[in-house]
C-alpha cells in the first residue's frame, strides 16, 4: 500500500486535491474500505496503484486543500465541491480508497470490485473533467 501524500500531480495549480487519473472511492467504515483495498490487490493492482487514505487523513490533507485555496473568488471547475464532499464523509467516519485507472477498463474493473463494498462516493479525476462513477 502507497504512504497517502498530498505532493504533486494531486493539487491543482490552486493547491486543491484533484488526482488525476485516479479513482476515488469513500467508504462508511475502513473495514469496507479495507476489503475492497485487498480484493483490488487479489485482482493484480499493484501496492503503487491503490492508496487507503482514513477519516483522520482526509480531514487533516485532503479537507485542509480548499482552506488554502478558498478565496471567495468563483472557480471553473468542481474540484472545491467535490473536496467539501470529502469533508463532510470524512467527518462521519468515512474512508477513502484511491486507485489509479488511467483507461476506460481500469474504471470498470475497479468500479466492479468497489460496488461488492457500497461505496458513498465513486468518482474518476480526468484531465478536464470529474467523472461520477456512482
Amino acid at each position: 500500500m502507497s504512504k497517502f501524500s498530498m505532493e504533486k500531480p494531486t493539487l491543482t495549480f490552486s493547491g486543491v486535491f484533484y488526482p488525476r487519473g485516479w479513482v476515488v472511492l469513500m467508504f462508511a467504515t475502513p473495514d469496507a474500505g479495507r476489503k475492497c483495498e485487498a480484493d483490488l490487490k487479489t485482482g493484480g493492482y499493484s501496492a503503487d496503484d491503490l492508496i487507503f487514505v482514513s477519516s483522520a487523513d482526509v480531514l487533516a490533507n485532503v479537507a485542509n486543500t480548499i482552506g488554502q485555496a478558498d478565496s471567495g473568488l468563483p472557480s471553473v471547475g468542481a474540484e472545491r465541491g467535490m473536496v467539501r464532499q470529502h469533508e463532510t464523509l470524512a467527518r462521519q467516519g468515512h474512508v477513502a480508497v484511491l486507485a489509479f485507472a488511467p483507461s476506460e477498463e481500469e474504471v470498470e474493473r475497479v468500479m466492479t470490485v468497489a460496488r461488492r463494498y457500497r461505496p458513498s462516493f465513486a468518482q474518476k479525476y480526468h484531465r478536464f473533467a470529474i467523472e461520477d462513477l456512482s
